[in-house]
C-alpha cells in the first residue's frame, strides 16, 4: 500500500492487518463496535468498546521512550 513503509507494516502485522482489504475491515468492526456503547462493568480485560463515563482524573507521565496519557473514569450514565 502506498505510504505504509516497513515500520508501519510491523507495527500493523500484530494485529492481523496485512491488505488494504484486512484494514478497511478493522476500520469499519472499529466504527460498529463505537455506535453502541457500553456501561463500564461489561467490559472484559483488552477488550475495545465505547463508553460513556464520567472523567475523574487525568495525567501526563513523562518516560524516556515517550509519554503516556493516563485516564480515571469511573461510571456515567446513559443518556
Amino acid at each position: 500500500m502506498r505510504g505504509v513503509g516497513p515500520k508501519v507494516a510491523e507495527m500493523l502485522a500484530p494485529k492481523g492487518i496485512l491488505t488494504a482489504e484486512d484494514l478497511l475491515y478493522t476500520c469499519l468492526s472499529a466504527m460498529k463496535t463505537a455506535r453502541t456503547p457500553r456501561s463500564l462493568d461489561e467490559l472484559k480485560p483488552g477488550e475495545i468498546a465505547s463508553v460513556i463515563a464520567e472523567v475523574r482524573g487525568s495525567a501526563l507521565l513523562r518516560t524516556r521512550k515517550a509519554p503516556i496519557f493516563e485516564l480515571t473514569i469511573g461510571q456515567g450514565r446513559f443518556a
